[in-house]
């Protein structure tokens, strides 16, 4: 035994793998170890009994050892995640009234949903934010552009008296032509207007971003975590490329990104999809020259998995969501309230969502523990799978033109309904449970009376229309109950 380390356990004395599985297998019978002991996840993913070493491929930075796994920064996220509530924008009074009460209570920054792009009240809607300490992401599913320019316009007739605003864009003409809310003959012109608009930024603005990629919008429509992870890098680089054609660095270009992924009930997947994500981007930096990435990654519950039926279980979903997004170490976090799927959230929803992050955040401390999932061979071996399967879908993506030419051709939303309709079928047949879905279900739906959101805030998905738990609930027939 070398000096200073402890050796409890002779390696040479620990049985093998193989040892292991063959006794498994003869207790268990001939050719029933697979079934009885692994278990499928989703895209193509599953479980295995035992976890070590041998299981991780060779891909780098494991377990814990690359800023790439777990955090932006070495210290991880020491001084806690960015706690940003979503506000829809109802009147300008009462938006302000929201804000303000929950920034005052615990919020970081805001992310406003704005029915119209040219909404004129910001000074009314923003009245009292110190915009140099509260971040705000304005955002418009209709006209993200828009929304941005005019959200700059607002910078401008407004004296900060030298401080710095932060803010971020949310710019994603990618994902409106996902969503089926712009006409796809104007996307070169406007990724041309996005790329003049970071360059702005980039000069004027050093705590601004101004594109948003998303992979919320294609989890929403029922896009599989692969497939949602593939989009994600690859509508990246589009927003990349737009700005290198407008004269931006990549080290800059990257730092007009943020990134949103989403994050439900599969714990552990999520926490590696997370973890994944960051290896991707990674990759993707090495190979435009930047070795030292600095972007924010945002997780988000989707709207898709508030339930109607019992939606006080949905508090246990966006629980279950923000620890993933934790663990796997996300520097922003928006949970969606448990009362979104009757309208506008109130005050109670919007403050159980809040404050969900902050009990797991203060009296749970997650965030004080630099790598939580760090060295665990299980997810160590799930984040490398992730990172496999995901980089591949890009890959495909890339060979098939980019992710403009997938949507334009249909072929995305072709897979997209196709994984919709999957899960929705599991869903009904039971072979996935969630409970106040398809289980333990209450006697009759509770029925939460809210105001009710603008046409404009919510895109329709003509293409691909959005997934919806409540449309599984709501069938409360033939074994549903």
């Amino acid at each position: 035994m070398a000096e200073g380390v402890m050796d409890f356990v002779d390696d040479e004395d620990l049985p093998s793998f193989d040892d292991w599985f063959a006794a498994a297998s003869s207790a268990l019978g001939e050719g029933v170890f697979e079934e009885e002991l692994c278990t499928d996840l989703q895209s193509g993913i599953g479980t295995n009994p035992i976890y070590g070493k041998k299981d991780l491929t060779e891909v780098e930075d494991y377990p814990s050892l690359g800023l790439s796994r777990r955090a932006s920064n070495p210290g991880g996220l020491l001084k806690g995640w960015d706690i940003r509530q979503r506000h829809w924008v109802t009147t300008p009074k009462d938006t302000n009234s929201t804000i303000l009460r929950d920034l005052n209570r615990g919020a970081n920054s805001i992310e406003l949903v704005l029915p119209d792009p040219k909404v004129d009240a910001l000074e009314s809607i923003l009245d009292g934010v110190l915009l140099d300490i509260a971040g705000i992401a304005p955002t418009c599913p209709r006209n993200s552009l828009g929304a941005a320019s005019n959200f700059l316009k607002f910078l401008e007739r407004n004296d900060l008296d030298g401080k710095e605003p932060i803010f971020d864009l949310s710019v994603d003409p990618v994902g409106e032509l996902m969503r089926g809310a712009i006409d796809p003959d104007t996307l070169r012109t406007q990724l041309k207007e996005g790329g003049e608009i970071a360059l702005r930024v980039q000069k004027d603005f050093r705590k601004g971003t101004t594109f948003r990629v998303s992979g919320l919008d294609y989890a929403e429509a029922g896009a599989d975590p692969i497939t949602e992870l593939g989009a994600v890098i690859s509508s990246m680089v589009t927003y990349l490329r737009s700005m290198d054609n407008d004269g931006l660095s990549s080290r800059d270009a990257f730092k007009q990104i943020r990134v949103v992924v989403s994050v439900g009930t599969d714990q552990f997947f999520d926490i590696a999809k997370i973890r994944a994500l960051r290896v991707l981007l990674k990759h993707v930096a090495k190979a435009c020259g930047v070795n030292d990435l600095d972007m924010r990654i945002q997780a988000s519950t989707p709207q898709s998995l508030a339930s109607k039926s019992d939606p006080w279980v949905n508090l246990l979903r966006t629980t279950v969501g923000c620890f993933a997004a934790a663990v796997g170490g996300a520097d922003i976090v928006t949970l969606t309230p448990f009362d979104s799927a009757f309208g506008v959230p109130d005050n109670f929803g919007m403050r159980l969502a809040r404050n969900t992050q902050l009990i797991l955040m203060e009296e749970s401390n997650i965030h004080r523990v630099i790598d939580p999932a760090g060295g665990s061979w299980y997810v160590e071996s799930l984040t490398d799978q992730i990172v496999l399967k995901a980089w591949e879908k890009f890959q495909s993506f890339e060979r098939n033109g980019g992710i403009v030419t997938e949507l334009l051709s249909g072929s995305l939303q072709e897979v997209i309904a196709e994984q919709r309709e999957s899960y929705r079928e599991q869903l009904i047949r039971r072979e996935r449970i969630l409970i106040g879905v398809n289980d333990f279900l209450e006697p009759s739906p509770t029925d939460l009376i809210r105001k009710a959101y603008e046409v404009a805030m919510f895109p329709d998905h003509a293409k691909s229309p959005q997934f919806r738990v409540s449309d599984i609930s709501d069938q409360r027939e033939g074994g549903m109950q």
